[in-house]
């Protein structure tokens, strides 16, 4: 069993549905936990339209998740330390 926590896919949520619903309809199923880490329209919303700025969006992602955090934006995050201090030892 692999830890899988990322799956992307590009394109429309109509186009997932779609492609899901065949594989299904061929015999292949998918678990709970394989459809969680599907990320379909994959990318965080922040208005990406140029291929740059979509692969900005997706990798911006990744590493969201990857962090287990939500992208969400730095100055609506009051309550919660930016960057973790370590201790560092000599």
């Amino acid at each position: 069993s692999r830890n899988v926590v990322y799956v992307g896919m590009l394109g429309p949520r109509k186009k997932r549905d779609r492609m899901l619903q065949e594989l299904t309809e061929k015999g292949t199923w998918f678990t709970q936990q394989q459809l969680a880490v599907l990320h379909s329209p994959i990318g965080l919303d922040i208005g990406a339209e140029t291929p740059e700025e979509i692969a900005l969006s997706v990798i911006a992602e990744i590493k969201a998740v990857l962090s287990g955090k939500h992208g969400s934006p730095l100055a609506t995050n009051n309550t919660v330390v930016i960057h973790s201090r370590a201790v560092v030892k000599m």
